[in-house]
């Protein structure tokens, strides 16, 4: 992961250099082009190759996201979103990297059936009726269990409509829709 920080790092100054030479009037849709090639492609490998790491790796890259938002974007829109950080990522249409996490660890076991057992009790009965999944009892960072843990919990959070919607075709664009109104 200390790779992929100091490779977006050093993104950082060439997305600088190329700003002052590209002009975003002159191409609306820059932004997200620009943060998409020369950042997303290496946090996307990082997460995907390395999975869901530890919360304070994914605040480091958090902090780059938002250098290199504040890089590429005019300094007219870096006015509009100075107090609420978080507003650029709407207006690029980019996941910050706790979202970009879940959404990668959701296309990788969306599917999976052995994570996928509802609860059935007679207690339970809102739970049934939400149709929500049984979550293991332990949060365990180094063994099996996080992928148990974890998922069931991100599945339970997601509205019904959406979870309607997903199919394995177009479970990244609905999950990132999703996750793109919840900023």
């Amino acid at each position: 992961m200390g790779l992929i920080i100091q490779m977006v790092k050093s993104g950082c100054t060439l997305l600088a250099a190329l700003r002052a030479v590209m002009c975003t009037s002159a191409y609306p849709f820059g932004d997200k082009r620009r943060f998409h090639t020369l950042a997303d492609s290496h946090i996307q490998y990082g997460l995907s190759s390395y999975g869901r790491t530890y919360k304070t790796y994914l605040n480091n890259i958090l902090n780059l996201q938002h250098k290199i938002l504040k890089t590429i974007v005019s300094p007219n829109i870096k006015k509009q979103y100075y107090e609420n950080i978080n507003g650029l990522f709407k207006h690029c249409k980019v996941l910050p990297v706790h979202a970009h996490a879940n959404v990668l660890l959701l296309k990788d076991q969306f599917f999976n059936e052995s994570l996928r057992t509802k609860i059935e009790h007679p207690i339970y009965t809102r739970a049934n009726s939400e149709n929500r999944l049984r979550t293991q009892r332990a949060n365990n960072a180094y063994g099996e269990r996080t992928i148990g843990y974890i998922v069931p919990r991100l599945i339970n959070s997601i509205p019904a409509e959406v979870k309607k919607c997903i199919t394995p075709k177009n479970i990244k664009c609905k999950l990132k829709e999703y996750y793109l109104s919840t900023i």
